[in-house]
Parts: C-alpha cells; sequence; structure tokens
C-alpha cells in the first residue's frame, strides 16, 4: 500500500507541501523523497546520513512524532494546459465523427438517392436548411459546455489518462462498463424529461415532425438537457473508469457518429445499416412513449420498447 501510495505522488505533480506519515520502509520513503516537496519526519530518522542525503532536494522541518495527511489540491498551470489540449482532441475527435456523418447521410438524402429507406412513410421535406439549423444550434453548447466539462474531466483525472498502466483488455474492460453507466443514465434521465413537468426542458429536440427528422437533430435540445443528460452520457466513462485517453478518443469518435445516425431517419439494408441505423430512434420520435434508451433491452424491461407499443392500429415494426 505503501509503495502504491507513493507511486501516485511520483507521477502527480499538483500536490505541493505535504504532510505525510513516514512508513518504516526505507525504500518506500526513498522513493517518495523524490517527487514531494516538503517530507516532515521523526527525529530519530535524520540519524540516518544516506537517507538525508537522497532527501536533500526537499525540506526537513523538525519533528519529534508521525505527522497526519494533509494534501494541498495545487492548481499547476502544466496540469491546466494539459487538461485543455486533452479537451479540445477530444472535441476533435467528437465533431469530426459526428460531421462526416452528417455529410454522408445527408448527401443521400437530398440526393434523393436514399429515398426507398426512409423509415416514416409520409411525404418528407427537408433541405439543406433544416441540416444547417441542427449543426449551428449545436456548436454554442459544444463550445460552451461539452468543452469546459471534458476540460475538467481531463484535469482531475490527469494522471489516469495520460500515464495509466492498464493493460489494453483492463482498458477495454474499462471503456465496456463506463458506456454502459452513459446510456443507462442518459435513459434514465431521458424518460424523467418526459415527465409534463420538465418535458419543458425536451421539447425542443421533438420540434420536428417525425418524416422530418435530420441527422443534425441531435443539436436541436435544451441547454439544460444537453447539461444534465449529454455531458454525462459522453463524460461518465472517462470520469468514473479513466483509462489511456488514445482510446477515450476512439469512445468519443463513435459517439459522434453515433448522435447522428440514430437521428438519421433512415434504414438502409445490409452493411449499410451497421453504420447508419435509424430505426429504433426514429420510433421515439413517431411515438414518444417507446425507445427512451440506447439499450433496447433496457426499454423492454421498463415494457417501453417499440415492438410492446400499438400505433395508429397497427404494431409498430
Amino acid at each position: 500500500h505503501a509503495h502504491n501510495f507513493a507511486d501516485r505522488f511520483r507521477t502527480s505533480q499538483k500536490y505541493q507541501n505535504i504532510k505525510i506519515k513516514i512508513p518504516s520502509n526505507t525504500t518506500t520513503l526513498l522513493y517518495m523523497g523524490h517527487c514531494v516537496t516538503n517530507v516532515i519526519i521523526p527525529d530519530t530518522f535524520r540519524t540516518n546520513e544516506t537517507l538525508f542525503g537522497l532527501l536533500g532536494t526537499c525540506n526537513l522541518d523538525k519533528s519529534d512524532g508521525w505527522i497526519a495527511t494533509d494534501t494541498t489540491w495545487l492548481l499547476s498551470s502544466q496540469y491546466v494546459r494539459e487538461a485543455v489540449v486533452s479537451a479540445l482532441w477530444i472535441a476533435t475527435w467528437f465533431m469530426s465523427s459526428f460531421t462526416l456523418c452528417v455529410v454522408i447521410v445527408m448527401y443521400f438524402d437530398l440526393s434523393g438517392k436514399w429515398s426507398e429507406y426512409v423509415m416514416h412513410k409520409r411525404k418528407r421535406d427537408v433541405t439543406f436548411q433544416d441540416y444547417k439549423r441542427g449543426y449551428l444550434g449545436l456548436i454554442p453548447k459544444f463550445l460552451f459546455i461539452f468543452i469546459p466539462a471534458m476540460a475538467g474531466i481531463c484535469y482531475v483525472k490527469a494522471d489516469a489518462l495520460h500515464r495509466s498502466p492498464d493493460k489494453w483488455y483492463l482498458s477495454a474492460l474499462k471503456l465496456a462498463a463506463g458506456n454502459v453507466f452513459g446510456i443507462v443514465w442518459a435513459g434514465v434521465l431521458h424518460y424523467i424529461l418526459h415527465h409534463p413537468k420538465l418535458y419543458k426542458f425536451h421539447k425542443a429536440h421533438h420540434a420536428s415532425a417525425p418524416q422530418n427528422m435530420t441527422a443534425t437533430a441531435y443539436g436541436e435540445v435544451s441547454v439544460v438537457e444537453y447539461a444534465i443528460l449529454d455531458i454525462p452520457l459522453f463524460g461518465l466513462s472517462m470520469f468514473l473508469f479513466p483509462t489511456h485517453l488514445r482510446l477515450h478518443l476512439i469512445h468519443f469518435a463513435w459517439h459522434g457518429w453515433d448522435e447522428a445516425s440514430a437521428h438519421c431517419g433512415f434504414n438502409p439494408p445490409g452493411w449499410l445499416n451497421w453504420f447508419f441505423d435509424g430505426d429504433f430512434h426514429y420510433h421515439h420520435h413517431n411515438n414518444p412513449n417507446v425507445n427512451y434508451s440506447e439499450f433496447g433491452l433496457m426499454d423492454k424491461f421498463l415494457g417501453t420498447h417499440h415492438t410492446q407499443f400499438k400505433l395508429h392500429g397497427e404494431e409498430t415494426q
């Protein structure tokens, strides 16, 4: 335990003026001596000249007993810069993926090449301006909520993100667990936001008619909804299960693509369906009483899956 404690200080520069209980293990004490700026140790240890010499870079204060732990958080400029750069990388991967999916869907939509794959059978009336409205609606929330939130998480979890000792299998397990937590959170919040007293924070997302859903509809949400639903959906994985940042970048890229794909309103066949599957979430926009979660299993458990409801006298397919 002492070695693990020491390793946390070795890889972190956020701590200064640390008062610690010095363990009897000399190796651990020396290990910590190179990374803690102020070490307060009992006088009995000072008789060891070798120990004193190796700890010469530290400020040794007099003490005749063990000192309780007193950790002071330091707002390190190095960590702030690291967090900001990390958040910008996350934003770049997310928005690049989201934008790419939007451009592809928009091309096939406006050109009419996917007309046979549209989910809603009523006439679709979508223009470039509809795509533009959702995209521009996302940008302010992305700049002033998403990026600062991700920077905050990157600052708090800096060591785990940039100096993680995780093996690939542990990182994969963490990403999977974090994704589950995020999706469950979003599903529960989505259900709650459909309560009559809270729906005012969510109704903007249902402003467009189901037959006119676009891949940029993700941006048509209120600031409140974006802050309490979307940010945890993306950030819980990195906050609760931090691992190598480069793997989280893949996670954010997938989320960016998925948000565009889920709102596209199309259900193409074959391998295209793996990348552009608007079926499940379309049913929610067509019938707000179904499909609250990204997990179909979760909705089936709650009795809110679209196959469990009848719409216009027919079971939705």
